[in-house]
């Protein structure tokens, strides 16, 4: 993976430097240096693997959720989940959207 290409997949998610620099135990300098010269083998699996699940999410929401009639709920902002931030939810839903024409809505705070 090149550094562009980590760059472009790293936004495309939407995630942040500082959250890619927390789940790889790095610097978000390294993160940032990564951008712009080498990316090492892990952090490029890391990123293959953060685009395959992503692209399943896409696939299934895709096919299941038009049929509930429903819109596709996203976080507005901070959802208490911390496996993900609320702009790779919103960038799910987006892709989502751009496939099948579902509105989307802000989910309920909890």
């Amino acid at each position: 993976m090149t550094p562009a290409e980590f760059l472009c997949a790293r936004e495309f998610l939407g995630l942040s430097t500082n959250w890619i620099a927390v789940k790889l135990k790095v610097t978000v300098p390294t993160v940032h240096t990564w951008q712009s010269t080498k990316v090492p083998p892990y952090a490029a699996d890391f990123m293959a693997e953060m685009l395959a699940a992503a692209q399943q999410a896409v696939g299934r929401l895709t096919l299941e959720w038009p049929q509930r009639g429903e819109k596709l709920p996203v976080p507005p902002g901070s959802n208490g989940d911390d496996t993900f931030p609320p702009r790779y939810y919103r960038a799910i839903a987006a892709r989502v959207q751009e496939r099948t024409s579902i509105g989307l809505t802000y989910k309920a705070q909890t």
